[in-house]
């Protein structure tokens, strides 16, 4: 139930106002992760934004490495597309990055399926 709400409304503690960085206020629909632009104003969530580097490299070097047929390459272009949009999302906590979080994820599904 409480995920169906989502489709109507935002929950307003899900909405936290954060300190303003170089990007601009945060305006993403979600801001929960951590606190907003505390160790500098370039990056809103330092460790989520960081962790991602491992998902890009993971997927790029298996690349480098393997010959992989047509649909794994697919797979591991999206993930890579997945962690670079978590990273600009959660580097700036921007709407429009927010987008560029999620679209990825629905494409992986969609190709997944």
């Amino acid at each position: 139930f409480g995920m169906m709400c989502y489709f109507f409304r935002i929950p307003d503690d899900l909405r936290r106002n954060g300190k303003v960085g170089r990007w601009g206020a945060p305006n993403a629909e979600f801001n929960w992760c951590e606190p907003d632009y505390e160790l500098t104003d370039w990056v809103a969530e330092p460790v989520n934004t960081f962790s991602n580097i491992a998902m890009i490299l993971s997927p790029a070097v298996f690349l480098a490495t393997h010959v992989a047929a047509k649909n794994t390459v697919v797979i591991a272009v999206l993930e890579i597309a997945i962690a670079m949009g978590s990273m600009l999302f959660h580097g700036s906590l921007r709407y429009s990055m927010q987008l560029c979080d999620e679209l990825p994820m629905l494409w992986f599904s969609l190709a997944c399926a």
